[in-house]
């Protein structure tokens, strides 16, 4: 099964992150409950690492359960284990811009194309400029 984690924290880039897209949460990943681990992109790029380390780096996370194919969702992040975080992506999102690269990653774009992969109901016209919020209400 997996759940969606969406996260905040007190430091200066969350409460950026935060007043840019006009979110409560600055950071959202996918949960793996059988394993029992995260996928998340991050400064410098997608990884999966244990839920206790996720779980240290921010003050405040709420989990929605995900009611689609789970395995689809964790197969294709699997996939892109590795890929760079989408810096220019995100700059974009303050500038107004869609900077995306298919090859690169944030959190939410990360998020929102497993479960938009995994969950018909889930459609989206674009995954470029997609929020931790935009998933927030989705979910």
């Amino acid at each position: 099964m997996v759940s969606v984690l969406f996260a905040r924290s007190n430091v200066i880039g969350s409460i950026v992150i935060r007043g840019i897209t006009w979110s409560r949460w600055s950071h959202c990943a996918l949960l793996d409950e059988a394993k029992g681990t995260v996928i998340e992109a991050r400064l410098p790029e997608v990884v999966e690492r244990p839920l206790a380390e996720f779980t240290k780096d921010h003050t405040e996370i709420f989990k929605r359960t995900y009611n689609g194919d789970s395995g689809i969702a964790l197969a294709w992040a699997r996939k892109q284990l590795g890929a760079k975080y989408d810096i220019a992506g995100v700059l974009g999102l303050g500038l107004h811009r869609d900077w995306q690269d298919e090859g690169q990653w944030w959190c939410s774009e990360l998020v929102g194309k497993a479960l938009h992969l995994s969950m018909p109901r889930f459609y989206l016209e674009a995954i470029t400029r997609l929020t931790p919020e935009d998933v927030w209400k989705i979910l």
